[in-house]
């Protein structure tokens, strides 16, 4: 899956979900102008507590490493938390 196909996949269903979300970054600052060569998505997002499982259920494995427990401690410590597209992953590291 290339970059800009996850972040829709991302956008449209923190969409459904009913998470507000602003893109940051190296997306963002590409869009506007000053390309970045990271691969990287930096997503800010206003996740209760009470979508975590909902959010952690729409990436699963083996496609997707999302972990549930670090999504609810980065809500409780104002943290962060990583969503990995593994297979992307896998072909990176396949040489």
């Amino acid at each position: 899956m290339s970059q800009q196909e996850l972040l829709k996949k991302v956008a449209m269903t923190l969409d459904r979900l009913g998470i507000g979300y602003m893109v940051t970054g190296s997306i963002a600052s590409s869009l506007q102008g000053e390309p970045r060569s990271t691969h990287d998505i930096d997503i800010v997002v206003n996740l209760p507590r009470s979508k975590a499982h909902e959010l952690a259920g729409a990436f699963p494995a083996p496609g997707y490493y999302l972990d549930e427990e670090a999504v609810a401690e980065a809500i409780s410590g104002r943290g962060m938390a990583n969503l990995i597209d593994t297979d992307v992953m896998n072909m990176r590291i396949i040489k």
